[in-house]
């Protein structure tokens, strides 16, 4: 009686040994559901869309401006020229494809896909000089980031592209007119682009929302060494610092 009773005791214990883990106890459910976190994290490529949802700021333009100052351009009055900065874009949005690489270790190629752009106008009344410049600009990176459960620190060398046009004329006052007549005479102008290579350093952190799809929040620091505009008379080159930085918030997809 007790060799039976030991030898079903063993063929139960068998039967319990041998099924497979759960996944409760695998860490794939969460209170009796499903988890997405699991199955998200061994998803090897990961693309990061932007959303409205961002801000920063670029030195590009602010730059451009203070130098204008220093030399005597300031914003000027002048009744049916436009005089004041267009509202720039300040911010990059940023798309990115993220491919993991071994373990927590990843690479990012990230772009812009819109622009930043500008056009700057300064006026000297000294000399009745006017100067106008307009900007359009770009970034690529190629990003090295580690992974730490949500959280992910990534850094790399990062290029803007920009393009550049800058033009200064004499304005004259039409004799007799109300002051809303101006005659232009042109002393200079330049068009041109330039690549400038800098350092961008990301940290980001991403919720998975289902087994595919993530929002990410990221915080980027872009650091550029001056580049020098084109001179033109009575305009000399200046200097231009391209750093800044940004905040963002984007959807994203996982494959």
């Amino acid at each position: 009686m007790r060799s039976s009773i030991l030898l079903i005791a063993a063929a139960t214990f068998g039967r319990s040994a041998s099924q497979p883990v759960s996944a409760q106890a695998a860490g794939d459910t969460t209170r009796g559901r499903p988890s997405t976190q699991a199955p998200f994290a061994r998803r090897r490529v990961q693309i990061f869309l932007p959303t409205p949802f961002h801000t920063g700021t670029w030195k590009t333009v602010g730059s451009f401006e203070t130098a204008l100052r220093a030399r005597g351009f300031g914003p000027g009055l002048i009744p049916g020229i436009r005089n004041a900065t267009d509202e720039p874009t300040v911010v990059f949005a940023e798309s990115g494809v993220r491919v993991r690489v071994r373990g927590a270790t990843s690479l990012e190629a990230l772009i812009a896909v819109a622009p930043k752009t500008a056009t700057i106008t300064g006026w000297r009344p000294q000399d009745s000089t006017y100067v106008t410049a307009i900007f359009s600009g770009t970034l690529t990176a190629l990003l090295v980031g580690y992974e730490w459960r949500n959280l992910r620190l990534a850094a790399g060398p990062a290029v803007v592209w920009n393009s550049w046009s800058l033009a200064a004329d004499q304005l004259t006052q039409v004799p007799g007119s109300t002051g809303q007549d101006w005659i232009s005479t042109a002393l200079g102008a330049d068009h041109w682009s330039e690549r400038v290579v800098g350092f961008l350093g990301q940290v980001s952190y991403v919720i998975p929302i289902s087994t595919a799809t993530f929002l990410e929040a990221r915080a980027d620091l872009r650091s550029f060494g001056n580049s020098q505009t084109h001179g033109i008379a009575p305009f000399g080159p200046v200097g231009v610092d391209h750093s800044g930085h940004n905040v963002a918030v984007g959807i994203g997809f996982a494959f």
